[in-house]
């Protein structure tokens, strides 16, 4: 449910587990054989924040370059205020601080 009081980091791991297991079979510096889309009913702030979470968790970027990268290719993308709050606590917890992020 895409409501400020969610709590989308209770899901996050298994999202990540989906998206690792689903492109195993990819070999880094070639095109990708497998890929995941990842969407919600507008596209903009569930599925927006959970490619956020792992972009953090496992590719250790931060949340502002991560939003940068995806306002390039889905420019409406805009976690609700209560995702952005668990996204920077998630953000700080695994990359050790906070970028300097808003949402537009």
């Amino acid at each position: 449910m895409d409501s400020p009081n969610q709590n989308i980091l209770n899901f996050v791991d298994q999202a990540i587990k989906f998206i690792n297991t689903s492109t195993a079979d990819n070999i880094e510096g070639e095109s990708p054989k497998n890929k995941v889309l990842v969407h919600c009913f507008a596209g903009k702030s569930r599925a927006t924040s959970f490619t956020l979470a792992y972009l953090i968790k496992e590719k250790s970027i931060n949340l502002k370059d991560g939003l940068e990268m995806i306002w390039k290719v889905r420019p409406i993308a805009a976690p609700n205020p209560g995702f952005m709050i668990q996204l920077k606590a998630l953000e700080k917890n695994f990359l050790g601080k906070n970028s300097e992020c808003e949402v537009m």
